[in-house]
């Protein structure tokens, strides 16, 4: 036993026959080789042991946790093929186990014994595996029979060893931060703006990580580890940064994670680049980087699935189809997609979708505005039960990583793949379909207990955001649920899709479930503000609309001024009042004011950043949209703490807008 000890446990069951023709003992029409019944190997072929898989190679699974494959064993023989024996061997060459002494028993009718297969029958055994240190293990299983061919059939058993992996997303970005001023004041060093990104152990075995430290010298980046108090961990605050320290977590189990604060402290407006670096016992990547980019104005490319695009396992003779999103991160460079292709099909199994590709691609450019995104969707058609390895390469005009290789990653097998089917429906009471239509600051609830799976049930739930608008910060929450909803934040388009995943991990196949939710308001006009800051969501910026009767903003307009303080002004005409449908107190919005039946007057549209909270300069964002159509836009103009921006002019005839485009310190 002490060689079991160090090895991982390989557990053999024996599963119900899967035919009438299982029988124990002797058969009357006995064709043994030895002469009985009359039968001899020249007068009438005997049973033929035949088992699939072989050999027999288990997918990676985590310490203590365990997987199984089921083995399936037939005779391709013409006559009955008895076996006398199912055993578990040490090794290829080993002898076989003494499985009453042996801890991986499971069930009865081991050892040696009679089990009469008649011609075409298949009986079944479930090989499982429970690894219990990093390892890789090795076996086999051994069929001893009547077939005179292979009278002892081996099925090598193999395991692959676990490994910790590092994972981080590939960059921090940082548009902008403004450097300190003249005269600025503080008890020390300008820290700047901070954003927080994650370590994730995304391998089997405990991660070890042995240094953290930002590249370059004299960087202007930097980063800290957050300690939460008890007290921001019950009530569900943000660590306060000023607890952070340099001490990270020892070890990381499989799944775990912690958090990283990264700051950028410029002392210019001038771009700024560096590496965050990862040291640790990750075999594959013992020195992992996460690009810094900071005062960027530079296209940034963001590609999700992030790492990597796994297919998981993906049913024989199927298309499993992955959809990968491009969102260009800049707020204020367009991205331009230069190439997209499949550098690796993995042996022919790994494809883009005919069409899918954005427009033009790849024979010309596709240009993606700020905050835009685009899809194209990749195929996996595994053709046996192996691993499948690929990659994708996508070229962009970002600078920091202008060819992005994704890899890919499945696994074929024989088991049914579900089907996903998704819908959704506005909360409460709205009826459920796959085109739905919706009004800003609704709820949608998305619906996915329609999938199933042919041989098993629906394990996991996969919803991905394909587009949306680019000022939208909607989320899908709970992730991984059957039945999640998501709030429509602002207008305009949204796409969701859906994966499920079965008991044994096999993907959905086939068409993706998709849902289309269109987003628009039912009034005249619709009025949204949005913002951004430097990598912080405290600050108070605010959406004003002003009547001609009015000379005056916010306290002073008395009552002419629809804003936070006066949401549903009286502006004595019928169905004609405006309101201010949300207000936002920490950004980054939206604030959004409705409006129908306008008068022939000019409306005023103004922004007020009420409040920076200490964190600085704000980006504010103006769309207007008439019946749902967007007919003006003004993008992220910098604002100072109280300063006043009159964006434009609304004629309410034309329901036109006429850009101003002043600031002013205070209300004007």
């Amino acid at each position: 036993m002490a060689l079991l000890e160090r090895r991982s446990t390989i557990l053999i069951g024996l599963l119900l026959a899967l035919s009438l023709g299982f029988t124990a003992g002797c058969s009357d029409d006995d064709t043994s080789s030895d002469g009985g019944g009359g039968g001899s190997i020249g007068s009438k072929k005997l049973g033929q042991v035949s088992a699939t898989p072989n050999p027999i190679t288990f997918e990676t699974v985590a310490l203590g946790e365990e997987t199984s494959v089921n083995v399936m064993i037939s005779n391709t023989g013409e006559s009955t093929l008895r076996i006398s024996n199912i055993a578990l061997k040490e090794d290829v060459g080993a002898p076989p186990r003494d499985m009453e002494q042996e801890f991986f028993k499971d069930g009865e009718g081991w050892g040696e014994q009679t089990l009469n297969l008649e011609p075409g029958v298949t009986h079944i055994v479930r090989v499982r595996y429970k690894p219990v240190n990093q390892n890789p293990d090795t076996g086999a299983v051994l069929i001893e029979s009547n077939d005179p061919s292979n009278p002892q059939y081996v099925i090598p058993v193999s395991t692959q060893g676990l490994a910790p992996k590092i994972f981080s997303p590939a960059t921090v970005s940082f548009p902008r931060v403004t450097p300190p001023g003249p005269g600025s004041s503080g008890d020390g060093p300008w820290r700047g703006a901070w954003k927080m990104t994650q370590v994730q152990n995304t391998g089997e075995a405990p991660l070890s990580i042995s240094e953290i430290k930002v590249k370059g010298n004299n960087s202007r980046f930097d980063f800290s580890i957050p300690q939460p108090t008890a007290e921001e961990i019950a009530e569900g605050l943000a660590p306060d940064p000023d607890n952070d320290t340099k001490q990270w977590p020892a070890s990381l189990a499989p799944t775990e994670s912690f958090d990283v604060r990264v700051w950028f402290a410029p002392d210019t407006n001038n771009p700024e680049n560096d590496e965050l670096v990862f040291k640790s016992d990750d075999p594959t990547s013992p020195e992992y980087s996460v690009n810094l980019i900071g005062n960027s104005g530079s296209p940034c490319i963001e590609v999700s699935p992030v790492g990597e695009v796994d297919f998981a396992l993906s049913s024989i003779g199927n298309v499993s189809q992955k959809t990968v999103t491009i969102t260009n991160c800049s707020p204020s460079s367009k991205l331009k997609l230069q190439d997209i292709e499949i550098t690796d099909d993995g042996g022919g199994v790994f494809a883009i979708k005919d069409g899918s590709l954005p427009a033009g691609l790849p024979a010309e450019e596709f240009v993606l505005d700020e905050g835009g995104r685009a899809n194209f969707v990749v195929t996996f058609s595994p053709t046996q039960e192996a691993a499948y390895t690929g990659m994708v390469r996508i070229k962009s005009n970002d600078p920091s990583q202008s060819t992005l290789n994704l890899p890919l990653n499945g696994r074929g097998t024989n088991n049914a793949c579900p089907t996903a089917v998704a819908t959704a429906k506005v909360t409460p009471g709205g009826r459920a379909g796959t085109n739905i239509q919706a009004l800003p600051l609704e709820t949608i609830q998305f619906d996915g207990t329609g999938s199933s799976d042919p041989d098993g049930a629906i394990q996991r739930y996969e919803w991905t955001i394909l587009s949306a608008p680019a000022a939208s910060s909607s989320r899908i929450l709970p992730t991984g649920d059957s039945s999640p909803t998501m709030f429509m934040d602002i207008n305009g388009e949204y796409k969701v899709e859906l994966k499920v995943y079965d008991d044994q991990n096999t993907v959905s196949c086939g068409e993706p479930a998709i849902v289309t939710i269109l987003v628009n308001s039912e009034t005249d006009i619709h009025i949204q503000l949005t913002w951004t800051s430097n990598g912080v969501a405290d600050n108070d910026v605010d959406l004003h609309y002003l009547h001609p009767n009015g000379n005056r903003w916010a306290i002073n307009a008395n009552g002419w001024d629809c804003h936070w303080n006066n949401k549903t002004p009286n502006w004595n005409v019928p169905g004609g009042n405006p309101t201010l449908d949300i207000d936002d107190l920490n950004g980054p919005g939206p604030e959004n004011i409705s409006h129908s039946n306008l008068e022939n007057v000019t409306y005023k549209i103004g922004v007020h950043y009420y409040s920076d909270h200490g964190n600085g300069p704000a980006y504010a964002s103006i769309e207007v949209r008439n019946r749902g159509i967007l007919t003006f836009a003004a993008r992220d103009k910098m604002l100072h703490n109280d300063q006043f921006w009159l964006v434009g002019l609304l004629n309410g005839r034309s329901r036109t807008v006429a850009a101003v485009d002043q600031v002013t310190a205070g209300y004007p």
